[in-house]
């Protein structure tokens, strides 16, 4: 469901439904009347009220604000935590503990003769929302590890979710009728490149240490910027970005991360000096998935039967200066960390560790016919 971007709102155990096919039992979730979208860092509108509410099961954070009349919060954590409610009255056969205000905390939870139980509720029903782990985090628990097969299956559901919201309709693809489809999904996780991912996102934490992704060939030294406000809420939200580049390249750049030009890992001369920041204090990646296929395929957009790989980043855009327009080779906006293109189809990021690769897609592109569904003839 977070794959698709939807929030629940109401999760609960009268909303988790089995249909049983033959000997095969499915749970289903229903009740989506206070379901909102969320895309990035944005939250459809749409019930505000608590309508839906059913307290027993709601996170701390929506309890404390419907207790003071303020707007509920929207976000994929209380749905995590409600999830774990209806964990809670799953392993233990009992409706969850009443909670009390201002805090709405969990009272501890009872023993349970399998120790990874406690540890998995401890987590979904943390009380700071930022605690939680998110669905797919979740069904990652050693819980659930007689079933590893969910771990791949989570990753491509997730890449391939990621690919299909970003894609932006870029020309000629609407024009040509010419779809989508993620063929092969492989993980990447490479433990240098995610720990400057950590520490980039400490350094956007704290305003201080901000290092640039530039190594002079010469000294070998980094880029020092100046310290900044400490970044918070939505400027310290990850986002997904998307690069195209031939098959070569792939794995250096799994191995590597995204390097500017000049780098010593990267001597290959720039083709130019960047319209939204200067190549050589920065990196690029796009934003709209359609948008850097053709990077993967000699610059020439796809046709029908064509495939190539994409590499999906996490990054950490923080906050994001908007260029009205071409600003060819400029430095790093002071007081920003990143840039944003006019079109909104690409960033430049200019800290070290600021984006870190997670998957590499193999796409194809496909023939769409009617409202939008593939051609399989």
């Amino acid at each position: 469901m977070h794959g698709q971007n939807v929030l629940h709102r109401d999760m609960k155990t009268s909303n988790v439904l089995v249909c049983k096919t033959g000997q095969t039992c499915k749970p289903v979730l229903a009740d989506f009347g206070i379901a909102k979208m969320q895309t990035g860092q944005t939250v459809t509108a749409g019930t505000q009220g608590a309508g839906g509410l059913t307290p027993a099961f709601a996170a701390p954070e929506v309890l404390a604000a419907f207790a003071k009349g303020t707007p509920l919060p929207s976000g994929r954590a209380a749905d995590v935590f409600s999830t774990g409610m209806v964990v809670f009255e799953a392993v233990y056969g009992r409706a969850p503990p009443a909670r009390s205000e201002p805090a709405f905390a969990m009272p501890p939870l009872p023993p349970h003769p399998n120790p990874h139980v406690r540890d998995l509720l401890s987590k979904l029903l943390a009380g700071d929302p930022a605690a939680r782990p998110t669905a797919e985090q979740a069904l990652l628990h050693p819980l659930f590890a007689d079933s590893s097969h969910l771990a791949g299956e989570i990753a491509r559901q997730h890449a391939a979710t990621a690919f299909h919201a970003a894609n932006g309709g870029t020309t000629p693809y609407p024009e040509m009728r010419i779809g989508f489809e993620v063929l092969h999904v492989e993980s990447v996780a490479t433990a240098a490149l995610e720990a400057k991912f950590v520490a980039c996102r400490r350094m956007l934490e704290t305003g201080r240490g901000r290092i640039g992704v530039k190594v002079d060939a010469a000294t070998g030294a980094n880029e020092r910027f100046a310290d900044q406000p400490p970044r918070c809420g939505a400027e310290l939200a990850e986002a997904w970005a998307f690069v195209g580049c031939g098959d070569a390249v792939v794995q250096p750049m799994c191995d590597n991360g995204r390097i500017p030009p000049g780098h010593p890992l990267n001597p290959t001369p720039p083709t130019d000096a960047g319209w939204f920041g200067d190549c050589r204090r920065g990196v690029y990646v796009g934003t709209c998935s359609d948008y850097v296929l053709k990077y993967s395929n000699s610059m020439v957009p796809l046709s029908v039967g064509d495939e190539v790989r994409v590499l999906v980043f996490k990054v950490l855009p923080g906050k994001v200066y908007k260029c009205a327009g071409t600003e060819t080779g400029c430095a790093p906006k002071e007081g920003f960390d990143s840039h944003m293109s006019p079109h909104d189809l690409e960033w430049y990021l200019p800290l070290e560790g600021q984006s870190c690769p997670a998957f590499v897609l193999t796409i194809k592109a496909i023939k769409l016919v009617g409202n939008g569904t593939a051609d399989d003839s």
